[in-house]
């Protein structure tokens, strides 16, 4: 199973052990229990007046129909709410909103269900109901992991912990237990995530709930697996299994059955899980579970593959794309692609094997992407907290210094007094003593912030002229020439129509390079681009861009936390020019097909530019001598030092102390 696989289906597995929402642990647990009739109920809500009761019992009808026609169950949650703001009964609209959420969460409508979760917070802290209060919190921090927005939902479940608890609410506490273990197993903290689940499940068996029980078995198997502890993790799914059969709870069910397919699929015992992920589809159906059926589809076309089942494998996987292009299944879309392309292999359809290898890797692509974008949006967002601390910190500062001048204006007053009480000549002395000597501060001061404000003016004058005047030199020597360039081709044009198509690609490249150029040195001159993180990221989606454009693998590591620092346009903008200039060396002269870039350390940087080409010795002239004078040029420029030497290649090397 690929990577992205595995990560999405541990969320699936983790967040899909919330049985059902906090908010309706008990009615589903007394339904269950009873095995209330639906025909019944329904003649009672014929009878019903409009009142608090016939919304209660809409609900309870809605839960009778949930894990069988979900239809039939947001028609009744719908009609509950109706009649909740018909009556003005805060209470039965969050009864509405836990019970209906917890149906699009297993459909996949997480936005949706979240937005109905932000409106029960709302209702329930405007209508003063605490406990109510506890259970959306809960409720919305679940939605927010299955978005793997992990920030939103520890605040969400710490919200909601300490008021479960001072309520009594032990199922809603061992519920927040087990979605805390998803939640550190999807930050790749499986000990962490461990302790909870063990809480969760102590917790259950005191209560002698079977629901609580089998939610916290799964997230236990979930985090021995990720542990390596197979084999006890399927002795937790197997006691999970029976007591999802015990009380015919099918989404218990399926998420066991999922579950250890995929641990069987670790071990290799293919005729096993074959038989969990056969059992599992029909209940995929019955559940209406988006993420679940796909993933099974990819399953039993992987075990048909294994016993050299080609033909059905084959056919699995048909149905399993259809259905996950449907239903924007990107990451499990890709491995069936991967697989696809195995099984046309192995017939001996070469073209299609290659066919569908580049859908996989196409949509792979996507896939690595959308992660480098999370990457860059979380760096984004360490800044922001970073700068907001230390806005915090200097009110702070501010603060005491405050108090301080406050105390010493104090001192002074009372001390005036005592000298008041004791002579009044020297009172008089002392006052015009403190006034004459305020006012001369007054003037220092003044003049202090004049000779200030004159050197900044001064500083910020010649900082423009100074900016003006390298942007008018790259303008002139660039963008110039490429626009000269441009001219001449267009009278070319002109004169030499057989030559059209030529010409016009020449102009098209020269356009293209004015419009990167422009591009560069706006970003240089974006003051919103100072940190040094921003840098990093720059070069690396540039780097990807240069490298990928001439069918060159790229790699960029950073081996260093990158601190929180801002650089001048200046600086940035030499060190970005370095890099740039030795991959543009690369691609011309180095013959290579891999580039790494390296960020070793940021105090001092120290950064290097590998690649697996010819090396320095069948290095051009020109390389050596114009290309290495500039980037050594812009070293010094940036106060440091250039190194280039080869091994198994060339590796250029910057190392500089930035200032702070």
């Amino acid at each position: 199973m690929s990577d992205s696989i595995q990560v999405v289906w541990r969320r699936i597995c983790t967040v899909g052990a919330l049985l059902v929402a906090v908010g309706m642990i008990a009615p589903l647990r007394a339904q269950m229990m009873m095995g209330l009739d639906k025909d019944s109920l329904r003649q009672v809500l014929r009878r019903l007046p409009d009142d608090t009761n016939k919304v209660q019992t809409l609900i309870t009808t809605g839960q009778q129909y949930e894990n069988s026609d979900q239809d039939s169950a947001i028609f009744y949650y719908t009609a509950a709410r109706t009649l909740s703001d018909k009556l003005g009964y805060p209470a039965g609209v969050l009864s509405y909103i836990a019970n209906i959420t917890a149906v699009l969460n297993v459909q996949g409508k997480f936005a949706e269900s979240r937005k109905l979760n932000e409106e029960a917070v709302r209702v329930a802290g405007r209508h003063g109901l605490k406990m109510q209060l506890g259970k959306a919190y809960a409720n919305l921090g679940a939605v927010c992991q299955y978005q793997e927005d992990y920030r939103a939902a520890i605040d969400y479940y710490l919200k909601s912990l300490p008021v479960m608890k001072a309520f009594g609410q032990d199922q809603a506490v061992a519920m927040l237990y087990s979605n805390l273990c998803g939640l550190y197993r999807n930050l790749l903290q499986p000990e962490k995530a461990l302790g909870y689940a063990k809480q969760a499940l102590a917790l259950g068996e005191r209560l002698d709930d079977p629901y609580a029980i089998g939610n916290a078995c799964i997230n236990l198997g979930n985090a021995l697996k990720d542990l390596g502890r197979t084999d006890e993790a399927l002795e937790i799914y197997q006691r999970t299994l029976k007591i999802g059969q015990e009380v015919y709870d099918l989404n218990m069910q399926e998420t066991a059955l999922i579950n250890m397919g995929e641990a069987y699929m670790e071990k290799d015992l293919v005729v096993q899980y074959m038989e969990a992920f056969l059992r599992a589809l029909p209940l995929t159906d019955s559940l209406q579970d988006v993420s679940g059926k796909a993933f099974v589809y990819k399953g039993i076309a992987t075990g048909l593959f294994q016993q050299h089942k080609f033909e059905g494998a084959e056919a699995y996987i048909e149905q399993g794309l259809v259905y996950a292009h449907a239903h924007d299944q990107k990451e499990v879309m890709a491995a069936l692609y991967l697989l696809q392309s195995d099984v046309q292999l192995v017939l001996g359809r070469y073209d299609a094997a290659d066919h569908f290898r580049e859908l996989h890797d196409s949509l792979n692509h996507v896939l690595l992407n959308e992660t480098l974008l999370k990457d860059v949006q979380e760096l984004e967002t360490l800044y922001k907290v970073g700068e907001q601390r230390n806005e915090l910190l200097q009110k702070d500062l501010l603060l005491q210094q405050q108090a301080t001048e406050t105390e010493q204006h104090r001192f002074w007053l009372i001390a005036a007094i005592v000298v008041c009480v004791l002579m009044l000549v020297l009172l008089v002395l002392a006052v015009l003593f403190y006034r004459q000597r305020q006012q001369l501060h007054q003037a220092a001061v003044q003049s202090l912030k004049a000779e200030q404000e004159t050197i900044r003016l001064k500083a910020t004058v010649d900082g423009q002229v100074l900016e003006r005047q390298r942007i008018s030199e790259e303008l002139h020597d660039d963008l110039g020439g490429g626009l000269t360039s441009m001219l001449f081709i267009s009278r070319a044009l002109r004169q030499a129509p057989e030559e059209h198509a030529t010409l016009s690609a020449k102009m098209e490249t020269i356009a293209s390079k004015l419009i990167d150029k422009m591009n560069e040195i706006i970003w240089a001159m974006s003051h919103e681009n100072d940190s040094l993180a921003d840098l990093v990221a720059y070069i690396r989606v540039q780097a990807d861009d240069m490298l990928r454009n001439a069918d060159i693998q790229f790699t960029c590591q950073v081996h260093a936390p990158i601190p929180d620092v801002q650089l001048s346009q200046h600086d940035r903008h030499q060190i970005y020019l370095v890099v740039k200039e030795a991959l543009h060396n690369i691609v011309k002269h180095a013959r290579a097909s891999e580039v790494t870039i390296d960020f070793h350390s940021f105090t001092p940087l120290r950064v290097s530019i590998r690649d697996n080409g010819r090396g320095l010795s069948a290095a051009p002239e020109a390389l050596l001598g114009n290309g290495l004078r500039n980037m050594q040029k812009r070293a010094r420029e940036l106060r440091g030092a250039l190194r280039v030497y080869g091994d198994n290649g060339t590796v250029v090397q910057l190392e500089t102390v930035l200032p702070v």
